[in-house]
């Protein structure tokens, strides 16, 4: 049974995508042919989080055997290894969040709510990301090249255990001002399986303003001084 925690952060600021800062994602060609969604139709328990700029998506699931895991294999995952299972095993059920994110919104994923600590994950976390005519998938953590549904997954920030807060920047994968689906994965395929707490945060960047020449409106970062 998958966990879906449905949240809308309503916004009706239009915008392009923040893509500043992001050249290891355009290097890795998220826009283009990303594996499809899959279909989680019917598969939910909906919740209805608090109205904040914080969602837990994971809850921590402490280090065991494999072998606990091994009755819940992804077939949809296939890792290219020759040491370890070349299918991992969910740790537990995805988390899908559905939100949009205004023009000086940032969303990232992070081991607490205050966007501090890292999140710690054995091995790896698939996330998903769609938006209309516009999929795209990521993998983070400790774990060989991969294929979701048959196409090769992008490995963020190489193999490792730990990942920084603020590291998985959402607002670079999405186009701001539309209804965005995050749907994130614990999987796990060598001795052990492990996963910290995982939340997305989204909070403020800057403020919106407006060129009394043009009428046109734009992102000031704050501590920003005005020309």
């Amino acid at each position: 049974m998958i966990k879906k925690l449905s949240i809308w952060l309503a916004s009706t600021l239009t915008g392009v995508a923040l893509l500043s800062g992001c050249a290891e994602l355009q290097e890795m060609g998220l826009d283009v042919d990303a594996p499809e969604i899959p279909s989680f139709a019917g598969a939910f328990d909906v919740i209805n989080p608090p109205s904040s700029d914080d969602i837990k998506l994971l809850d921590a699931v402490p280090r065991q055997p494999v072998l606990n895991f091994r009755s819940h294999p992804h077939l949809g995952v296939e890792v290219q290894t020759a040491g370890y299972s070349r299918r991992p095993y969910f740790l537990s059920s995805p988390a899908q969040v559905q939100f949009s994110l205004g023009q000086c919104q940032a969303a990232f994923l992070a081991g607490d709510d205050d966007g501090v600590l890292p999140i710690e994950v054995e091995n790896f976390l698939l996330i998903e990301v769609t938006q209309p005519e516009r999929d795209q998938v990521i993998a983070v953590g400790n774990v060989e090249p991969m294929l979701y549904r048959g196409k090769p997954v992008p490995l963020l920030g190489g193999k490792r255990s730990t990942i920084p807060a603020r590291e998985v920047r959402l607002e670079r994968l999405i186009r701001t001002g539309e209804p965005a689906t995050l749907t994130v994965t614990p999987l796990t395929n060598g001795d052990n399986g492990a996963v910290s707490d995982v939340y997305l945060v989204i909070e403020d960047t800057g403020r919106l303003v407006t060129d009394e020449a043009t009428g046109a409106t734009r992102c000031r970062p704050y501590g920003q001084r005005q020309n």
